[in-house]
């Protein structure tokens, strides 16, 4: 006999079910700063446990997307990276225009095959940002 008594079916009266219980916004915001760092310490596919929670109750969320975006790329899944970045797009159409956005659809388009789509998002970058993107950050697509 165990300590918690649950009923016939296995459920524990007292344990809310996942699918019932909302997380606020910084719940959501604690789980991506723990992804970016598990990104940032080359473990993408810790990260995208995590990032799955995040979108499971915040789907147009656009750091998780931004973060999904990164480890898909890490982890080199190309096909679901360009799926991320078409779900951020929608999401943050302002984004779209962003340097780090366009070399990281640029990349993306290339690695799936799509040269000409790639040189030609490229020159979309390389028309915007004749100067430079001025910030010296590494991360591709956080502006």
């Amino acid at each position: 006999m165990s300590l918690i008594e649950t009923t016939a079916d296995g459920f524990d009266p007292f344990i809310e079910p996942a699918s019932r219980i909302e997380p606020e916004v910084e719940d959501i915001r604690m789980i991506n700063a723990l992804a970016a760092y598990q990104l940032a310490y080359g473990q993408p596919v810790e990260a995208l446990a995590l990032l799955t929670i995040s979108r499971r109750y915040r789907p147009d969320d656009e750091q998780t997307l931004r973060l999904l975006v990164q480890s898909f790329v890490q982890i080199e899944d190309w096909e679901k990276a360009e799926a991320a970045l078409a779900a951020l797009e929608r999401v943050a159409p302002r984004r779209r225009q962003s340097a780090r956005l366009l070399l990281t659809r640029a990349v993306v388009l290339l690695r799936r095959f799509r040269a000409g789509e790639s040189r030609s998002v490229f020159r979309e970058f390389l028309q915007r940002f004749k100067g430079g993107i001025g910030d010296g950050r590494p991360d591709l697509i956080s502006d």
